[in-house]
């Protein structure tokens, strides 16, 4: 009987008819229709543009004595730009966003650019504040049209360029500030026939007496050294040919402020196992930029320059 039951269901299963599944047709893969793009970088009215933007002319920031980052904080609001080591690497705060650290190899929050080009270290904006076309500040992220390390914003700056229609100028400038702080720079464009012209500038600052002084060691210290200088070079031989040739630089080798002590050691003012050793002035430290040497090309074709133009950083 169990050999019977075994055949009957085998035999049942043989016969069974096999039913194939139709497959579906392969999708057809996305196609796209309309790419809109409402992002734009070109120069308009400060009123038609739809973000906060705060902009300054050179001759504003002349007139207000603003010749480095670090005072911009004085005319913009929820902005701060801090010199806390004091070795030319401001900290930029935008509406509470910033990275507060005074290391120059640090990635910021708000990105700095000089002329178009993205500046990998925020020391660089100290030597560049000087013979100004104009200072754009952007509040709030800006990575759709700055790239990186734009979270908190975006400072612009924009030197002056020369042109090839201009009359030649310059002009000079010779300050005199608190500890025998002399400030000198000057500018001066020249155009070379049709097709070239030329600008030249230049900025030092030299302090021989210094605003903090070692009680134990006896010497002063905080003297400020600084200069920076920018050669620009313009070609422009017909309405549809423009480019823009910049070489920039500076080199800081003021004197830091003093180093304090924070925190559980803020009111000793010296090392805990050498008390002959104070935390209030450290000695012997630099300014936060060398010597460094950067250039730019910024160029365009067409009938209008600005609608295709490219900015390169050397």
């Amino acid at each position: 009987m169990g050999t019977h039951l075994r055949v009957l269901l085998s035999t049942s299963a043989a016969g069974a008819p096999f039913v194939a599944l139709a497959q579906a047709p392969p999708a057809a893969p996305p196609v796209i229709e309309e790419i809109v793009v409402i992002a734009q970088k070109r120069e308009q009215l400060i009123q038609d543009v739809g973000i906060a933007v705060t902009a300054f002319s050179g001759r504003n920031l002349r007139e207000r004595d603003i010749d480095q980052s670090e005072d911009l904080y004085q005319l913009i609001p929820n902005v701060n730009l801090q010199n806390n080591g004091g070795g030319g690497a401001p900290v930029v705060i935008v509406r509470g966003v910033g990275l507060q650290s005074f290391r120059i190899n640090d990635s910021p929050t708000t990105a700095f650019y000089v002329d178009d080009v993205y500046q990998t270290s925020v020391a660089s904006a100290e030597w560049t504040m000087f013979d100004l076309e104009r200072v754009e500040v952007l509040k709030g992220p800006q990575g759709g049209l700055y790239g990186r390390n734009a979270l908190g914003g975006a400072i612009q700056i924009i030197s002056r360029t020369p042109r090839v229609d201009e009359a030649n100028n310059g002009y000079v400038s010779l300050g005199f500030e608190e500890y025998s702080s002399e400030q000198l720079e000057a500018a001066a464009s020249f155009a070379i026939g049709d097709t070239f012209a030329i600008r030249v500038a230049g900025r030092a600052v030299d302090g021989s007496d210094a605003p903090y002084r070692s009680v134990t060691g006896g010497y002063d210290y905080g003297a400020e050294d600084r200069d920076a200088g920018r050669v620009t070079l313009r070609i422009s031989p017909s309405d549809t040919f423009d480019i823009t040739l910049r070489v920039h630089g500076g080199s800081d080798k003021s004197e830091l402020e003093p180093l304090r002590p924070i925190g559980v050691y803020a009111n000793l003012g010296t090392f805990p196992t050498r008390p002959t050793v104070s935390f209030a002035l450290v000695a012997g430290l630099g300014g936060a930029i060398p010597n460094p040497l950067c250039g730019s090309i910024m160029s365009g074709l067409g009938a209008n320059p600005v609608t295709c133009a490219t900015a390169t950083g050397v």
